[in-house]
């Protein structure tokens, strides 16, 4: 079979336009403009109705698990929509994107990955890729979700365009968190509501709430006014807002032998410190930067902290529920 992609647009995670529209339809939607001008009118695709649709269609395959919608909702309700595709229970493989709600474009390569495995199967394959793509399924399971933060991805679309966390808001009691002096020394934040956490430092790693820095700046923060639009504050708890627990939950699951989590800042493709002996890791993802490369647009391959270091992200958070990865089977 052919897959025949349409037209690339974005989605949102759902809206009422999409109501009278057929499976997989377009619809013109007025969202916020990126340069806050005001607002613009841009083509867009319901994730919610498109993950139905390729559960149905997959299941109608045999490759899809009809009962596995979502792997939780939202602090706002919506569900973390959820695609469970191939029968080979015993190798497992997580996609997930949009912890950041702006970043767009990281929801749309784990929905194309799930969209073309679906799509592109068929149980009598007659070209090389078909065969490949059936064993693949027949022997292992993935996992997609590509909108980890519904709510803040919702408010992207409807509110403004560069909303970065969740929309949760904590009511905080004030104090002072005690810094080097390097590093800005103390600061004092007053009681009060403050909205937005940033779920990919939220996860609850063992350094989880250890604040980081960056050429001064503050890449992982414990003071909730650095919430808001660009939030990198950590939280409360590890693992303690709606959605990363979903993500969390679903990890401690499943024995996952592979995380991959998008977003879309700079071409890189980062791996945990703690893989930087693991040559499981680095054959497949010296593997993925050669396949890219090729492509001409080229990609770094590197440790996630030659970017910048930061504590509670999904990155250092799955490889502690993955099983051993030695053997590249």
């Amino acid at each position: 079979m052919v897959w025949n992609p349409r037209n690339f647009h974005y989605h949102v995670w759902d809206d009422p336009a999409f109501d009278t529209l057929a499976p997989l339809a377009a619809a013109t939607l007025t969202i916020p403009a990126f340069d806050q001008s005001g607002t613009e009118t841009r083509t867009m695709y319901s994730l919610k109705r498109d993950m139905d649709e390729l559960r149905t269609r997959g299941h109608a395959k045999g490759i899809a698990d009809a009962g596995v919608v979502s792997v939780g909702n939202s602090a706002g309700g919506r569900a973390l929509c959820a695609l469970k595709v191939g029968n080979g229970a015993a190798h497992k493989v997580l996609f997930t994107g949009a912890h950041h709600a702006r970043e767009w474009i990281s929801a749309e390569i784990p929905y194309l990955v799930a969209e073309y495995l679906i799509e592109s199967y068929t149980d009598t394959p007659a070209t090389p890729k078909e065969k490949r793509i059936k064993h693949l399924l027949q022997n292992r399971q993935i996992w997609f979700v590509p909108i980890a933060n519904p709510d803040g991805h919702h408010y992207t679309t409807t509110m403004d365009r560069n909303w970065r966390p969740n929309r949760r808001t904590h009511n905080v009691h004030g104090a002072t968190i005690h810094r080097s002096p390097a590093n800005g020394g103390s600061v004092t934040y007053l009681t009060g509501p403050y909205t937005g956490v940033d779920i990919n430092r939220n996860y609850n790693t063992p350094d989880w709430g250890t604040e980081t820095f960056h050429n001064g700046d503050v890449t992982t923060s414990c003071n909730p006014a650095d919430g808001g639009a660009d939030s990198i504050w950590c939280g409360l708890a590890g693992s303690g807002e709606a959605e990363s627990l979903a993500i969390d939950t679903l990890i401690r699951a499943h024995a996952f032998r592979a995380s991959i989590t998008y977003h879309n800042f700079g071409q890189l493709l980062l791996y945990p410190d703690t893989s930087n002996v693991d040559h499981y890791v680095q054959w497949v993802g010296g593997g993925i930067r050669d396949l890219v490369n090729a492509g001409g647009n080229p990609y770094s391959y590197e440790a996630s902290s030659t970017l910048y270091r930061t504590t509670g992200d999904l990155l250092e958070f799955s490889p502690s529920y993955s099983p051993d990865k030695s053997i590249p089977d």
